[in-house]
C-alpha cells in the first residue's frame, strides 16, 4: 500500500507528516512539507499517518494506492 501526499500550493506555512509523535515545534520528527511539496510512503495502515499544519486552515491532498 502506498500513500502520496501533497501540501496545497496556496498554503502559507508547512505541514508535518509522520507518526503520532509529530509536534508543531519539529521536535517529534516527521517530514516537513512546504507549500506544493509532495511525499510518497509505503504503509500498512493509513491510520498510522498523522499530519499537523503550522497554520489553521491549511490543506493537504492524498492519494491512497493499494492492490485490489
Amino acid at each position: 500500500k502506498r500513500v502520496d501526499l501533497q501540501a496545497a500550493l496556496n498554503n502559507t506555512g508547512y505541514i508535518l507528516v509522520g507518526d503520532s509523535g509529530v509536534l508543531a515545534n519539529l521536535s517529534g520528527g516527521g517530514i516537513k512539507l512546504n507549500p506544493g511539496d509532495y511525499y510518497s510512503m509505503d504503509v500498512d495502515n493509513v491510520g498510522d499517518i498523522y499530519v499537523l499544519a503550522e497554520n489553521n486552515g491549511e490543506d493537504i491532498y492524498f492519494t491512497y494506492l493499494h492492490n485490489a
